[in-house]
């Protein structure tokens, strides 16, 4: 089997909405539950740590629209309850997004019955995919599946693993299976699993996927329940995280006049510089790896902060096979920008990273 770590699963089958793909900067909170389906939910936020932090938070609908934003400021180990209704008040929500943070987890208490009793918790998927099964009727009457499609270049190494109502693992060993690439696979899982409502089976993948899991009735074949596939990359969601992050930059009143480390990672012509940014162009270039200048015939490969984001938008209308985009929580600069132009390709990813941003002060001051 590949030794590579199991990375989450990029799904949640179940009753709910679908939710969009992984995005680096920010951690997914799927499947609010729709009005009028027995199922209500609260979102759970909890700070580990011994200071104050701030959760920052995005509602959308399934579809991907942004519907509002809010913030929970969390005293130091704090528990919060948001209930649905002070951030879903039209119903229309599909998922959540937060900031990218590792001193705060967050996920949904999913509500059931007359007295919207808890009867399950989907943490956010940083975590491995959790498929709930809540049904408590006849289980033989009903399929559930996963639908998996192989990855086009790698064998995809999946791993599932049944848990009880109180989160402990049945049996000693987790059930593997493996997708060649570019088949497509559909594994039911009552085959190997028995039902126990409140339970949940937990799956995960050695590489990301494209997945989608239904629920159907073996009386007439119709389908109860599906979620949509989810790609790898999501360019509505990259758009909006492209904009946002540009907002706040043009807002700092730093974006004329600053420095930075840039770093570029390939197969190639790779670089370690320290950049001066005046009126907006490049002023300086400070080399890093050696004490050597750094080439005049090379300046062309440098960026300031705002054609960064000018490579983000042309990596976008070009619509590699993967990218990945990191941006500064306050003040919004691409913190990484990952482009692999063919996923079976080799050596033609690059990797640019920024840091140890300062701002400088104005020729006028």
């Amino acid at each position: 089997m590949n030794t590579t770590p199991f990375r989450r699963f990029l799904l949640l089958a179940g009753l709910m909405a679908s939710i969009p793909a992984w995005s680096a900067s920010q951690i997914y909170i799927p499947h609010v539950p729709a009005p009028g389906g027995g199922f209500g939910a609260e979102l759970i936020l909890e700070n580990q740590t011994t200071n104050e932090q701030t959760a920052w938070l995005r509602v959308w609908t399934a579809k991907g629209t942004l519907l509002s934003e809010f913030h929970a400021d969390l005293d130091p180990q704090e528990i919060r309850v948001v209930k649905a209704e002070t951030w879903n008040e039209t119903g229309e929500a599909g998922y959540l997004t937060m900031e990218q943070s590792h001193q705060i987890t967050a996920g949904l208490a999913y509500l059931h019955g007359p007295e919207q009793e808890r009867v399950a918790f989907q943490p956010a998927i940083t975590e491995p995919a959790r498929v709930w099964r809540f049904y408590t009727g006849d289980w033989s009457r009903v399929v559930d599946a996963m639908v998996i499609v192989g990855n086009l270049c790698n064998t995809l190494e999946i791993r599932a693993r049944q848990f009880d109502a109180e989160g402990s693992p049945i049996g000693d060993d987790p059930l593997t299976f493996s997708v060649e690439p570019g088949n497509k696979f559909t594994y039911v899982m009552g085959n190997d699993f028995e039902n126990i409502p409140g339970g949940f089976i937990e799956f995960a993948a050695n590489q990301s996927v494209y997945a989608m899991g239904l629920r159907a009735s073996r009386d007439n074949l119709s389908l109860i329940a599906a979620n949509q596939a989810i790609a790898v990359s999501d360019d509505l969601a990259a758009r909006q995280q492209l904009s946002q992050a540009r907002i706040r930059w043009n807002g700092t009143g730093t974006n004329l006049d600053y420095s930075f480390r840039l770093e570029k990672s390939c197969f190639c012509a790779i670089f370690d510089v320290e950049i001066a940014v005046r009126n907006g162009r490049i002023a300086t270039v400070t080399n890093r790896l050696d004490e050597d200048p750094f080439p005049d015939e090379r300046l062309h490969e440098l960026f300031t902060i705002d054609q960064l984001f000018d490579l983000v938008e042309k990596t976008l209308a070009e619509a590699p096979d993967d990218y990945r985009f990191e941006y500064d929580q306050t003040s919004g600069f691409p913190t990484g920008i990952t482009i692999d132009p063919l996923i079976c390709g080799v050596d033609d990813a690059k990797y640019y990273g920024v840091s140890e941003f300062r701002a400088l002060r104005t020729t006028e001051d």
